[in-house]
């Protein structure tokens, strides 16, 4: 009698896990665009700017998914470099306040487990057949994932959404998922 119950649990568990993914992936997974960088446009360079601006443009436009996920991924250790400091600074600053430097404290402690998630779920991700993964968080609190694929079905982007949520404990409404051929 036993085994028939979690037979049967198992079967729902997986049925309302399916049921789930279905609802919460939508038709608008789109790829991120080639030239743009954060979601903006790369700007073309003006008759007043120098040649190295328009060769980073250049290179921008014509740069290949693998080198994408290399130059965000540098962009995102600069940025969790720069608040780490920040908030040592604060830390180890004697004018600030103990409430200040509790605050920062926290911050500091989130943002390190952040770090280290998002690390463990990129893992995660590209164990399932993706060549690059990268995860970012928003000033929003949004978690965007990209990755490398030519194109994203729904059940590969339910899974993504289920990796990401179970490895950052979010919800899967608060994250965005896209890819980058």
């Amino acid at each position: 009698m036993a085994k028939r119950q979690t037979v049967w649990l198992s079967t729902m568990m997986i049925l309302s896990l399916m049921v789930i993914g279905y609802y919460t992936v939508d038709d608008t997974l789109t790829p991120v665009p080639a030239n743009t960088t954060d979601g903006k446009k790369t700007e073309q360079p003006s008759k007043d700017s120098g040649k190295e601006q328009g060769k980073t443009t250049e290179n921008k436009e014509t740069m290949t998914g693998g080198d994408w996920f290399v130059e965000e991924a540098l962009k995102r250790e600069d940025d969790y470099s720069r608040k780490m400091e920040e908030l040592q600074h604060v830390l180890a600053d004697s004018k600030t306040t103990t409430e200040q430097k509790v605050k920062a404290e926290q911050e500091l402690n989130a943002l390190k487990e952040f770090n280290e998630k998002a690390s463990n779920a990129e893992g995660k991700v590209v164990a399932e057949g993706f060549e690059e993964a990268l995860i970012t968080k928003g000033n929003d609190n949004r978690i965007t994932v990209t990755v490398q694929a030519a194109q994203l079905s729904k059940e590969q982007a339910a899974k993504i959404y289920m990796i990401v949520s179970k490895e950052l404990n979010v919800p899967a409404h608060q994250i965005v998922v896209s890819y980058k051929q």
